[in-house]
């Protein structure tokens, strides 16, 4: 039999969301964990090895994911409580320790630049993963670098960032309109910050020259 006319399929809940911040495209795995320990003897290993699913997401993406089945789990450890992690390898870094994403709050781990890649003579930095409620029970996970700008000004502004006291390569340059807030990406969260006023209605040759200080 078919469905009477004007009823509607209710779509699954998806109780997770990632967005993706960093800049660069990342990868995430689920773990589902009890009594804050890798199940199946897995604790201490390395987050790249074959036994996680690795999932890619773009910059700027957002992408539902969700754990196993909590019925599975019922069955399973009633007698334990279960602890739902995030493991993410963001491009050019190596994977970090797994967030327990359960709770909102922000929460950070440091990453080790990837020595295979241009990242290599980078330090270390800070990835940020910031779980947030939306509506009255999605968990929105957003993944960024620590470093945010906000432009508190009237005007547009123009950001350079530069890695070459650090890093070899060209700057990036980033565009704030007035009340935005950027992340800035993960491979320039050290740089060196330049900012002008952006005034698109004059030709680029009189454009504000950047700050020096």
């Amino acid at each position: 039999l078919g469905s009477p006319p004007g009823y509607r399929r209710r779509s699954p809940f998806v109780p997770f969301a990632l967005r993706n911040d960093t800049g660069s495209r990342l990868w995430y795995t689920t773990i589902t964990t009890s009594n804050n320990r890798f199940l199946d003897g897995m604790e201490g290993q390395s987050m790249q090895t074959d036994r996680f699913q690795w999932v890619s997401v773009d910059p700027g993406e957002t992408v539902p994911f969700s754990f196993e089945e909590r019925g599975k789990m019922r069955h399973r450890y009633t007698h334990k409580v279960i602890i739902h992690q995030l493991g993410v390898r963001v491009e050019g870094w190596e994977p970090i320790d797994p967030v327990t994403v359960d709770r909102v709050g922000v929460y950070f781990r440091l990453a080790s630049p990837d020595y295979t890649s241009a990242h290599s003579e980078l330090p270390q930095a800070r990835v940020v993963l910031e779980v947030t409620l939306e509506g009255s029970a999605r968990k929105l996970v957003t993944v960024r670098s620590a470093l945010q700008l906000c432009n508190q000004l009237v005007d547009t502004v123009e950001v350079k960032l530069d890695n070459t006291h650090i890093h070899s390569g060209s700057p990036m340059h980033l565009t704030a309109n007035p009340g935005a807030t950027l992340s800035v990406p993960l491979a320039y969260a050290l740089a060196q910050v330049w900012v002008r006023p952006l005034d698109r209605s004059q030709v680029p040759t009189h454009y504000h020259a950047f700050c020096n200080r």
